[in-house]
C-alpha cells in the first residue's frame, strides 16, 4: 500500500512539470506558396471543330486508323497490312531504323515506295523483261533479290522479303 501512495504524488509532480507556463507558444506560420499549392490556369479549350477521327485526307483515308492513300492501287490501305516491309540497311546489311514499304499495282508495272519521313510516295516504273524486272525512277531502283532491295544511287538503303 505504501508504494501506491508514494507513486501517486510523484506522478502528479511530473505531469505538472511538463506543462510549464514558461514554455513559449509558437504561433502557426503561413506556408510558403509551392508548386503543389500554386493555381495554374487551364489551357484554352480546344476548338469545337476538332474531333477524334476527323483526320481524313483528300481521299478519305484516316491516318489515325493507319490508312494512307496508294496511287498505284487507287485506294486507302494500311501499309503494315498490304505493303511489303523493307528494313533500313547500312553498308549492305539490315540495321536499326524505320522501315519503308512498297506496294505494286495489279500488273506489277509500277511500284509505290513509302519512305519514312516523306510526305509523298515514290512511283517507280518497271523496266526489263518479265521475271527480270527492276523498277526505276530517278536515283531510285527496286530490285527483286531475296525479296526486294531498294537502292539509291546504286547503294542499298532498304531491303526485305
Amino acid at each position: 500500500m505504501f508504494p501506491r501512495l508514494f507513486l501517486l504524488p510523484a506522478m502528479a509532480v511530473l505531469l505538472a512539470a511538463c506543462n510549464k507556463p514558461s514554455d513559449p507558444v509558437i504561433p502557426p506560420q503561413p506556408r510558403p506558396e509551392t508548386a503543389a499549392t500554386t493555381i495554374i490556369p487551364r489551357a484554352e479549350a480546344a476548338p469545337e471543330d476538332v474531333r477524334v477521327g476527323g483526320d481524313s485526307d483528300a481521299h478519305g483515308c484516316k491516318a489515325s486508323a493507319g490508312y494512307t492513300w496508294s496511287q498505284v492501287q487507287e485506294k486507302c490501305l494500311r501499309l503494315f497490312e498490304s505493303g511489303r516491309r523493307l528494313d533500313f540497311m547500312a553498308a549492305g546489311a539490315q540495321a536499326e531504323g524505320q522501315a519503308a514499304y512498297v506496294v505494286f499495282d495489279k500488273a506489277e508495272s509500277r511500284a509505290e515506295i513509302f519512305l519514312p519521313g516523306e510526305k509523298t510516295a515514290l512511283i517507280l516504273e518497271a523496266r526489263g523483261a518479265e521475271g527480270e524486272q527492276v523498277w526505276e525512277a530517278g536515283e531510285y531502283r527496286l530490285l527483286p533479290w531475296k525479296g526486294y532491295v531498294l537502292q539509291k544511287n546504286g547503294q542499298a538503303i532498304y531491303g526485305g522479303e
